[in-house]
This record gives structure tokens, sequence and C-alpha cells, in this order.
């Protein structure tokens, strides 16, 4: 077994090739090229594993070193610890704790998607953005006519309802006119992502099976699908409430006394806190849905009322809430099954 680490950059990468009983048995800068990269591993024989840190580069490196005998692992560097704070680092320093960190196994694997779920999640994010340049445009038209102490409409439907000749003629006018050009570009633009994000996630079976939920229509279902790719990732619930964001963690000191010569524990628990790690667009959705069926009407909201009656606060309820429909999610995912409302009172 051979264990190589990848410093990828633009112009060049790294490579730091390690054996199985950790010593560095060549070092290498090559271009950035597959052909390159494919050349310099070309010379090992047998099981290989890569490693490379999480970046633009990853999924074609990924995409480009993967094969039978060549295991590619994209790391998180914010989970991995490659280098103590305040020790040297360098290209050839990244490299050779890659291949250290991949051998004693203490490397944390991030997913990188690949084929249809990385079209998928390129057309998800590309809608995200639309939708928030549409939004500063529209901010900046709101500053632009409080600066004019105008009024500003408060549901603004279309550009061409924006009342204009209420700002002083000028340079203001012009302006506005200018982000309403903008305004009108990134409402196309929008609609146009929209229809993409929309069309590429029906391909997938799992898009109409994730609609039975309530509260998720088909902007929710494709970004669940462009999120997370396959439930499969998942091998228990506890680790897709980590990912998306609904995970707690404990982080005490002095949890222990002594009570006639004997060390006791604590029994009240404290320093438990929400997780600030996940990823953050799908702890988006999670919450949002929770919000919306708290104030709705169903299962969902009859489940919140149950928190609530136990002495919950409302946003430890909607918590508790945004788990039971992550689980509901990654259960319905997994069995094939559309939604049953018998599944939201079923108890473990």
């Amino acid at each position: 077994m051979w264990f190589v680490g990848l410093d990828v950059h633009s112009p060049t990468t790294v490579i730091s090739i390690r054996s199985s009983r950790g010593i560095i048995v060549r070092r290498t800068v090559v271009a950035t090229t597959a052909a390159a990269l494919r050349r310099a591993l070309n010379c090992i024989c047998g099981r290989v594993k890569i490693a490379c840190e999480s970046g633009p580069l990853a999924p074609w490196v990924k995409r480009t070193l993967q094969t039978q005998l060549r295991e590619v692992i994209v790391c998180d560097r914010r989970r991995t610890r490659i280098g103590a704070r305040g020790a040297s680092k360098s290209d050839r320093f990244d490299a050779d704790r890659l291949s250290e960190c991949l051998r004693m196994g203490s490397v944390h694997g991030f997913y990188v998607p690949q084929g249809v779920h990385l079209e998928l999640r390129r057309y998800l994010l590309h809608y995200v953005r639309m939708v928030g340049e549409r939004r500063r445009i529209k901010q900046r038209l709101k500053a632009l006519f409080l600066e004019s102490a105008a009024p500003f409409p408060d549901n603004l439907k279309g550009p061409k309802r924006l009342p204009i000749r209420s700002l002083p003629a000028g340079a203001a006018r012009e302006v506005a006119r200018a982000y309403l050009r903008q305004l009108e570009v990134a409402n196309e633009l929008v609609l146009t992502s929209r229809t993409s994000l929309v069309a590429a996630a029906a391909v997938d079976p799992a898009f109409e099976l994730l609609q039975t939920v309530p509260q998720i229509g088909q902007i929710r279902a494709a970004t669940l699908l462009g999120i997370i790719g396959t439930a499969g990732r998942f091998p228990a619930r506890r680790k897709f409430w980590a990912y998306g964001g609904l995970g707690v963690v404990q982080r005490i000191s002095s949890e222990h006394r002594f009570e006639n010569g004997r060390a006791v524990r604590e029994a009240r628990t404290r320093g438990v806190r929400l997780s600030k790690a996940g990823q953050p667009l799908l702890k988006k959705v999670l919450c949002d849905i929770a919000l919306h069926a708290s104030v709705g009407r169903g299962e969902l909201r009859a489940l919140f009322d149950q928190h609530l009656a136990k002495g919950k606060r409302p946003s430890v309820a909607r918590l508790a809430l945004a788990r039971k429909i992550a689980s509901l999610i990654l259960a319905i995912w997994r069995t094939g099954e559309p939604y049953n409302p018998s599944l939201i009172l079923q108890q473990k």
C-alpha cells in the first residue's frame, strides 16, 4: 500500500509518495494537468491511496486520478489536523503531512459529487447565486429611495411598477433606471436557472418521492437532491443531523467532584450547544421546513404542539421538529415508500 499526498494549486502540484512504513520515497513537483499527474503516479505499482484538500480543483482531481487501484480521498481541512499551529508551512510540508495523516488514518473524508450529482449541484448553486443577486439589486434600489426620502413599495411585483417619479430629478432617477434594467435581467436569469434546476432534478426518482413530505415542493426537493446526492452517504440519522447543522456538542470542564473520598460526576447536564458545523444550505432548508410546519396544520404541527406541552421552549421544540423531519426524509429516501402520516407518531 502506498500513500500519496497532493498539494494542488492552479499552476503546479506537489506530490509526496510514502510507503506503508512511513518512509517518503519520492517528492516531485508537476504541472496541474491530467497527463502530468497520471505520469507521476504511473511509477507506483499496487494499491494507492491519494489525499488532497478540499477546494475548487478537488472534483477534477478525483475524477482524473480515481481508478480501481487508486482511491482518492478529499479531506476536510477544518477537521483534519495537518500541522500544529505555529509550525512551518509550505507546499512540500503540506504534501508530506497529508501523506502521513493518510497513512495514520486521521484524514476526515469530504464528499465530492460526481457525474449527475455534480451537474445538479452546479445548477443549484447557480440558482442560489442568481436569487442572491436579485436580492442585492432590490436592496440597492431600496437604499436609493431611502436616501431620497421617497416611499418604496413593500412588495415589488415588477420593475415597471416602481414609482421613479417620486425620486428627485437628475442622478437619482438615472441610477434607479439602471438598477431596474439590472433587475429585469436578474428576473430572467432566476426564472431560467429555476427551470434548469427543476429539469435536472426531475431525472432522479427521489424527486417526486420527496415532494410527498409536507412543506417540500420542487425547489426544496431539488435542493435536497443537489446537496445530499444519495441517502447512502449517511449510515445513521445522527450523521445526517450533524451534516444538516442539527447536531449538538458538549463543551464543559471540571464536571467531577469528590464526595466521601469518591469522584462523582455532576448529574446536571451543562455545556450542551447546537453545533456550528454543517452544510449551511441544507440547514436552512430543514429549518425553513420546520418553521412553516410549526405555524401550519397537520401531523407536524401536532408534533410541535406535543413538544410545547412537555414544557420545551419554542426554539427547542422547533429544533426537535427539524430533526424529526430530517429523519423522515432519510427514511423515505432509503425505503422508497411515499410519505405516510403514521410515520410521524411512530416512536423508537
